[in-house]
């Protein structure tokens, strides 16, 4: 479910970022894109809700969750396109689906709407996985601020974005 929720919101934003790049050229294909965002909405939110559910059960349950929120990537990505670097690389330079949306439209409001930063857990582990998903995000936050760079130097570009 956490893998579902970020990838369904990390589509809504491709859609929505690629609607607003086009929607002046082609504004059929503008509009068509966001009613397409707006049912990816719709999955995001129901599985999100699952997996606040989950924690709000299981503090622990913050495990899992860290480990698919730093290993996300989508299910087109290189594996499926040879050439999927160059396209994304592409496309953020021109200002479509860069990290900072990624960070701002998705990691950041799953972040928010799952109380991440108030989570606490007696379990040791858990609060080491916990700092570990801090850390990323700093790290995503870095990176994202510094996106005056290409694209393809960005590193901490989660593989499939």
């Amino acid at each position: 479910m956490v893998y579902t929720a970020m990838q369904e919101a990390a589509t809504r934003t491709f859609y929505l970022c690629v609607a607003r790049a086009c929607g002046d050229e082609d504004p059929l294909l503008g509009a068509a894109l966001r009613r397409i965002a707006k049912d990816e909405t719709l999955h995001m939110a129901f599985c999100r809700d699952v997996v606040k559910a989950h924690l709000d059960k299981d503090p622990d349950y913050l495990r899992p969750l860290a480990a698919v929120m730093v290993r996300f990537e989508m299910p087109w990505s290189s594996s499926v396109l040879h050439d999927f670097e160059e396209r994304r690389a592409y496309l953020a330079t021109r200002g479509v689906f860069r990290l900072s949306d990624y960070l701002d439209e998705v990691v950041q409001p799953l972040w928010s709407y799952w109380g991440l930063d108030r989570r606490v857990s007696q379990s040791e582990e858990t609060r080491k996985v916990h700092a570990q998903l801090r850390r990323y995000r700093a790290a995503l936050r870095k990176f994202a601020r510094g996106e005056a760079r290409p694209a393809a130097d960005v590193g901490a570009l989660p593989a499939g974005l």
